[in-house]
């Protein structure tokens, strides 16, 4: 797996130890394996981690419990989410940016009511600068802000790389973004992370998201065993459709936002950290 990176993301821990932030409730979106939920908790957090994959659930669960720790996995697809509860923080490390232009919007409607108000959403994707053919759509940081600032205040936005076995690594946006506090958001591309407080977001609702219990079973459908089928191959994330498929390549060209990319037509949310 490409961008496997065993510990706490590098850029995360830089920020939440810049930012002030040692605890709260903590969403890891496309949790894979669970090692970003695991670091999380290992920090202090109280950790819910989803993933739309009954297998990669059932295996990051055994891999917390080995741990001796209490992370409640869901089974969960961010873009028809059940999750009520809200978080003080959100991870997402690699799901957003496999997502068809056309679902963008979707997903960031169903993640602002996730993120409490004084809270964040950290989000890693890749980034313009990667040259590589195969793998995410990328992303300018212009982009991210267009995308999601009617949403949230961008607090950061930094160009750095995916942490994993590639060599060299794949260069990657970290952006940090905050759920306003009763007033419209305000893009900040020039702040830094020290500027933020502690979110502050009480979490509430309630958790409605079917768990997965026991251990790994068949997929729900023959989609899903597809999407696995994609994770192996690419080593990260698989999106819900895309823009133009072209099943006799399996090419998806991004509609005016990315170069072209070559890798099997996704059909699931995976993100394996």
């Amino acid at each position: 797996m490409p961008w496997f990176h065993p510990g706490l993301d590098p850029d995360l821990r830089r920020a939440l130890e810049s930012m002030g932030i040692a605890s709260g409730r903590a969403l890891d979106l496309g949790t894979g394996p669970g090692t970003q939920a695991i670091a999380l908790a290992e920090r202090g957090f109280a950790v819910t981690a989803t993933d739309i994959s009954a297998t990669a659930i059932a295996k990051a669960r055994r891999r917390a419990r080995k741990k001796g720790l209490a992370i409640e996995f869901c089974e969960d697809d961010i873009l028809r989410s059940t999750i009520e509860e809200r978080f003080d923080l959100v991870l997402d490390r690699g799901c957003f940016h496999v997502l068809a232009p056309r679902d963008r919007t979707r997903y960031i409607r169903a993640v602002a009511p996730l993120v409490a108000p004084g809270g964040h959403l950290f989000l890693k994707c890749f980034s313009h600068r990667e040259t590589r053919e195969e793998g995410p759509y990328r992303f300018t940081p212009a982009q991210v802000r267009e995308l999601f600032g009617s949403r949230f205040s961008i607090l950061s936005i930094e160009e750095t790389v995916y942490q994993g076995t590639l060599d060299p690594l794949p260069k990657a946006l970290f952006c940090v973004l905050e759920k306003p506090r009763g007033r419209r958001p305000r893009g900040r591309p020039g702040s830094t992370f020290g500027r933020s407080a502690p979110a502050g977001g009480r979490p509430g609702g309630r958790r409605v998201a079917r768990k997965v219990e026991g251990a790994a079973g068949p997929s729900r459908t023959g989609h899903r065993a597809a999407s696995l089928l994609a994770l192996l191959f690419l080593g990260g994330c698989t999106g819900s459709g895309e823009s133009r498929v072209h099943r006799n390549d399996a090419r998806i060209r991004d509609e005016g936002d990315g170069p072209l990319i070559r890798r099997p037509a996704p059909l699931g949310r995976s993100c394996w950290h």
